[in-house]
């Protein structure tokens, strides 16, 4: 049977009541739907942190300490900004300090939501660009007098400790892309894997300490990177500042991750038997005669290298087992991430072209 309406003092109950139990199992599904978002990304992040520092705590406790080192400067970047920059109203009379803090707010840029992660990662890498490449280029300063062997084989401190560092980075950054579907990239994924191998390989023993400078070298370019991007994600890269850091950009690109990597890897690849015969004599093997299958234009070097120094090298070698075995891969690793370089370098090419082509169309309709 069907309820009849019941009857107050002034007729028929209103409807008001159904419609605020409407509103507020509405709201309590909104309530339940954001917190099942909530505990989802809460999911994820601890999926993807804790087998990251399980690894990492395996591998190497320094890079570690980076890992977690840059992990806080993430959350210091996304959270402490909220406290500094009220969100409504610029700052008057505040100091220009906070003004430019204020302004590093996504939100108050004008950033899209989904980007604001890539966002502060992006002020982190700000922060690690500069000091890897300082490391670099101090690296090369020291290889300047190396012989063959000794750019190679060998332990260093401070190629240890900046590979440390830039590996520390590397798995901060690889956690955040996986965690993070706005920043989830084949090429960055590909890129990041490479390195990460890279590093691993040579921070064991300090090896190809010289193949390690001038690839980290190449994060001079990095600064740019972000502050383009940064630019173009806050809408403002139609102004004389854009125009300028896509110029620098590429200038830069071209500098280090064209033509210092291609002299680097140029340079790997003429003593890629050296290092081959290093690693066969630590695993206690003959080394294979590679003349059938060299690389055109890259001629080995010979002459100049004692015996004795090889034999110190191999018995460094030795010490990593099996792994000696991946010394060998990452000539090959390197030579795929140059590849990965030249098309970089081609998008930002054509990405200028086409900001330096807007400008000329704006520029002809306003005369």
């Amino acid at each position: 049977m069907s309820q009849l309406p019941v009857k107050t003092r002034l007729g028929t109950a209103p409807a008001s009541s159904s419609s605020s139990s409407s509103k507020t199992t509405t709201t309590g599904k909104t309530y339940a739907k954001k917190t099942t978002v909530q505990e989802q990304r809460t999911v994820v992040v601890i999926q993807t942190f804790l087998p990251v520092f399980a690894v990492l705590r395996a591998l190497d406790p320094e890079a570690v300490a980076w890992a977690c080192f840059f992990g806080a400067a993430y959350w210091i970047f996304r959270y402490v900004l909220f406290r500094v920059a009220p969100k409504h109203e610029k700052p008057a009379g505040a100091s220009k300090l906070r003004k430019d803090v204020w302004e590093l707010r996504p939100d108050i840029a004008g950033v899209k939501r989904k980007f604001h992660t890539e966002w502060y990662s992006n002020l982190v890498s700000l922060l690690h660009a500069p000091a890897v490449t300082v490391g670099g280029l101090l690296c090369l300063w020291q290889s300047r007098n190396d012989d063959a062997v000794a750019c190679f084989f060998g332990y260093r401190w401070l190629p240890a400790r900046v590979c440390g560092m830039f590996l520390g980075y590397l798995f901060y950054d690889l956690a955040l892309i996986v965690a993070s579907p706005s920043m989830r990239s084949a090429g960055l994924l590909v890129h990041h894997a490479l390195f990460i191998t890279c590093a691993m390989v040579c921070k064991q023993g300090s090896f190809f300490k010289f193949p390690f400078a001038w690839l980290i070298a190449g994060e001079m370019s990095t600064p740019l990177l972000s502050i383009r991007w940064m630019l173009a994600a806050s809408k403002r890269s139609r102004g004389n500042m854009y125009l300028a850091v896509c110029v620098a950009l590429l200038v830069a690109f071209a500098a280090v991750r064209v033509f210092l990597y291609g002299y680097g890897l140029s340079h790997l690849w003429r003593h890629y038997e050296l290092i081959v015969d290093v690693v066969m004599r630590g695993s206690g093997k003959k080394a294979p005669a590679l003349a059938s299958w060299r690389i055109p234009f890259f001629s080995p070097v010979s002459g100049g290298i004692s015996v004795e120094a090889i034999e110190a090298a191999a018995a460094d070698v030795s010490g990593l087992g099996v792994l000696s075995q991946c010394l060998l891969v990452v000539p090959h690793l390197l030579t795929i991430g140059y590849v990965l370089n030249l098309t970089w370098f081609t998008l930002l090419a054509v990405g200028l072209r086409r900001v330096l082509r807007r400008r000329t169309d704006v520029t002809i309709k306003e005369s």
